[in-house]
């Protein structure tokens, strides 16, 4: 008999969810992702296959859009692969994702370019803000 309230329902799809985050973390992809992680920390990047390196700056470009926006993908580190991702989704003919991605760089960056690094992003990103106020 169903719940009325939905409670049986919600315990059942989080046992799922469960389930499936069980048989991700014991596949090869985490295993796979600390690697390429740890080379990149390593300042390593020029040992990464160009299959890893494009795995790589599609995957950070995936997760800090999922988890809080083209800002945070800009803010963050993962900006430092700002040039390669373009050059990737085109690439594989992603020209949604690349035209997105443009979009973004105009919005946040009010049509300047992007710096290399991180904490040259942060500080025209802070001079922008002032501007704006």
């Amino acid at each position: 008999m169903p719940c009325k309230n939905g409670t049986r329902a919600a315990h059942e799809h989080s046992k799922q969810q469960y389930e499936r985050d069980r048989l991700y973390r014991q596949s090869e992809e985490p295993h796979y992702w600390v690697q390429l992680v740890e080379k990149v920390n390593q300042q390593r990047w020029s040992v990464l296959s160009r299959q890893d390196q494009h795995y790589f700056v599609i995957s950070i470009l995936i997760g800090e859009v999922l988890n809080g926006g083209f800002e945070q993908y800009f803010f963050n580190s993962s900006g430092d692969y700002y040039t390669q991702t373009k050059q990737v989704l085109i690439q594989y003919g992603e020209e949604d994702i690349f035209r997105l991605l443009l979009r973004a760089k105009q919005q946040i960056f009010a049509g300047q370019a992007v710096p290399a690094y991180c904490e040259q992003r942060r500080q025209l990103l802070q001079n922008i803000e002032a501007k704006q106020e």
